[in-house]
């Protein structure tokens, strides 16, 4: 949700809402109240939906870029009054089949988020011909095909070892290997031999480009003068 490519402005106020979310569901279950989730305002549908787009071609390919995003409280406090008004009549949604009401809604959150995402676009270099890509963000000087795909690659298993998790009988722990994906990613280059430097994973990862924007943005203002 928060991707340099969606420019939000506010970002940091998504992790605001998890953190009040997060205080919700410890306090509120002690009443008798239900687990409160933020999916919907939090995804990047959600984002997508409030942004300004344009078409821009480059290098013979064409894709859609955000322009700005509508960061608005209006949106979500809609959502969540729409889910107040169901409430009373939650129980005629126990008619609607379990494979509509959940796995249906899952299924085509999941597959509409898929374009652009970063992991999806790079497995699918690993399989495309290197003349027809697209331009990427990084020139094969900073970061040569073989590298990314190792990346790519390392990315996916973890994917795949994650959903592994959430469908074993130690599904609880899921929150404990999403935490190590963290370690994993800063000490890639050490797991890797050095074959994938700490400067490649910056710039696959984005990091190097957020903290450049970072670094612009807390320069003070005597410096452009």
């Amino acid at each position: 949700t928060q991707h340099p490519d969606h420019k939000l402005q506010k970002g940091g106020a998504f992790h605001w809402n998890f953190f009040i979310l997060g205080c919700f569901n410890i306090i509120f279950p002690m009443f008798g109240c239900p687990f409160v989730t933020g999916s919907l305002p939090h995804s990047p549908q959600f984002v997508q939906a409030l942004a300004t787009k344009e078409i821009v071609r480059e290098g013979g390919h064409e894709r859609s870029e955000v322009v700005s995003v509508c960061e608005n409280r209006v949106a979500p406090l809609l959502v969540n009054i729409l889910v107040l008004v169901a409430l009373p009549i939650i129980g005629s949604l126990s008619q609607v089949p379990t494979s509509v009401a959940c796995d249906a809604l899952f299924l085509f959150m999941g597959l509409s988020g898929l374009p652009g995402n970063e992991l999806f676009e790079r497995l699918k270099l690993i399989i495309t011909e290197e003349s027809l890509y697209p331009p990427l963000k990084w020139t094969s000087e900073e970061v040569s095909r073989s590298r990314m795909h190792v990346f790519t690659i390392i990315q996916f298993c973890f994917v795949g070892l994650l959903f592994g998790v959430s469908r074993s009988p130690i599904a609880l722990a899921f929150p404990v290997f999403l935490v190590m994906s963290i370690p994993t990613r800063m000490l890639l280059h050490k797991i890797t031999g050095g074959f994938l430097t700490s400067v490649q994973v910056q710039i696959l990862d984005n990091a190097r480009q957020e903290s450049h924007e970072k670094q612009e943005t807390s320069e003070p203002k005597e410096a452009w003068k």
